[in-house]
């Protein structure tokens, strides 16, 4: 498994989702623009709440996207973990696990890399650990098998 491709894979995943976000803010910021022109009265006020929350919900989006975006550069791919800590790719007898930020499962070589922050409740349990440490988690023993 090619932890700097995984790593690439997730900044790259983040920034569809933020182009994802600033193309539907800027579509809100359209229909807000285009309504205002055209429409009167209560209607006109009760739409133009619901832009402004859409709009600040896109908006704490995007910028929690770009405060993960920051954190993932901080961390170097290219460094061999022999703990587990922000950045180690942990290879398990329950799957493959990403210690970055929490961004859910994503592909890589056929097989599913669990992405997760080292604060999660999962992440928290792995942290410090070594190869062959084993830990219990939702009733399953789980084995650090390797880690990157």
């Amino acid at each position: 498994m090619d932890k700097i491709a995984i790593h690439n894979a997730l900044i790259s995943l983040i920034e569809d989702k933020y182009k994802v976000l600033k193309k539907e803010l800027s579509d809100i910021l359209e229909s807000t623009a285009n309504e205002s022109k055209s429409t009167v009265g209560d209607k006109h006020e009760t739409g133009r709440a619901m832009a402004q929350l859409e709009q600040e919900k896109l908006s704490n989006q995007m910028a929690e996207l770009e405060r993960v975006k920051a954190f993932l550069f901080q961390i170097n791919p290219n460094i061999k973990c022999t703990k587990v800590l922000a950045g180690s790719l942990i290879e398990t007898n329950l799957g493959w696990y990403y210690i970055s930020a929490g961004f859910g499962v994503i592909q890589h070589d056929g097989k599913q890399v669990f992405t997760m922050n080292i604060q999660a409740p999962l992440g928290k349990l792995l942290a410090g650990k070594i190869a062959g440490d084993v830990i219990n988690w939702n009733g399953k023993n789980l084995i650090i098998i390797n880690i990157h």
